[in-house]
């Protein structure tokens, strides 16, 4: 029963967490900064942004989130292995062992999806103009391969 407790309470603080993350991020992208870093992208070419989560950040904080990316999905395969060998030490049960794995499958299949899906979502947003960050960032400037449409996840902005 604590276990549950707990997980229910790590769950929400994550919630609460991200949710947080997201109104500061965005905050910062609409003040033309950075989402992570905050420093200040008035007079970055928009060549040199990318977009994280559906967030406009800098190549530097870019290039660390991909080298992060690589470190976390060993996190991630080191905390599944360890949940299948607690279940398999306590139960003994070998049927047990695909639950963990198809559970952390599962997850990041959806984690995944959904950072792609919020990488579109601004790709479109910005290629219709609509778009608050883009739009201080670019000032009146709507020249480019924004303003044709082309909002493709391999023509817009580069994602990382």
């Amino acid at each position: 029963m604590e276990v549950l407790a707990f997980a229910a309470v790590a769950g929400a603080t994550a919630l609460a967490g991200w949710i947080a993350d997201r109104r500061r991020t965005k905050n910062r992208n609409e003040n033309s900064q950075c989402a992570s870093c905050a420093s200040d992208l008035s007079g970055t070419d928009t060549d040199d942004l990318f977009l994280i989560h559906g967030r406009l950040v800098c190549a530097d904080c870019a290039e660390g989130a991909k080298r992060r990316t690589l470190w976390q999905f060993a996190a991630l395969i080191g905390a599944v292995t360890f949940a299948t060998g607690m279940i398999a030490a306590k139960e003994g049960l070998v049927a047990m062992l695909g639950l963990p794995i198809g559970t952390a499958a599962l997850m990041t299949a959806g984690t995944i999806h959904l950072m792609k899906l919020a990488n579109r979502e601004a790709q479109l947003r910005i290629a219709e103009g609509s778009d608050p960050t883009f739009a201080a960032l670019a000032g009146d400037r709507t020249s480019g391969p924004m303003e044709a449409g082309a909002a493709r996840d391999d023509q817009a902005l580069p994602s990382a």
